[in-house]
């Protein structure tokens, strides 16, 4: 979807209204980027057709909400079974995620380049829960080969916004 500048202030005002911890009606909204209410109203229902906005979410303070355990989980496929079973690094990714559907510690699932294949972000309560998940679910995974986990000290910044800017016509 083609995203014009009205598009792009709009989206940009809902992100920071709910990363404030505001909920401006489309009105308020409309009044602060000087716009109707009716543009504001039809450009929302647009975007939320075409998927730009997926949905809204209250933005939670992990530690204060019980999981302050962060951890990056780098992920080695096995590319000797990925020989056998003729299948990818794709498929490893589409298995680790169906596999770990009710797992609510995984936030993120990415295929990644380089010498690792696959990153988890994960959030948890302690090592110990974290542990245990990666050895006793993630490494029973068919294709999953080396792990390596990284243990966040501490996080200077974790933003949920994309920065959106109106690039060259």
């Amino acid at each position: 979807m083609d995203l014009d500048d009205i598009d792009i202030r709009i989206l940009n005002e809902l992100q920071r209204m709910h990363t404030d911890g505001h909920d401006l009606t489309s009105r308020q909204i409309a009044k602060k980027l000087r716009l109707a209410s009716s543009t504001v109203n039809s450009r929302v229902k647009t975007l939320r057709a075409g998927g730009v906005i997926r949905g809204y979410k209250a933005i939670l303070d992990a530690k204060k909400a019980d999981n302050p355990f962060l951890t990056f989980v780098l992920i080695q496929v096995d590319y000797q079974y990925l020989v056998k079973e003729r299948r990818t690094q794709l498929d490893i990714t589409k298995d680790i995620d169906e596999a770990t559907k009710g797992a609510p510690w995984i936030n993120e699932i990415h295929t990644i380049a380089g010498e690792w294949d696959i990153l988890l972000k994960i959030r948890g309560r302690d090592v110990d829960e974290i542990a245990d998940f990666i050895m006793t679910k993630l490494r029973t995974i068919n294709g999953v080969g080396r792990t390596c986990m990284y243990i966040v000290l501490e996080s200077r910044r974790e933003e949920t916004d994309l920065r959106l800017q109106k690039g060259p016509a």
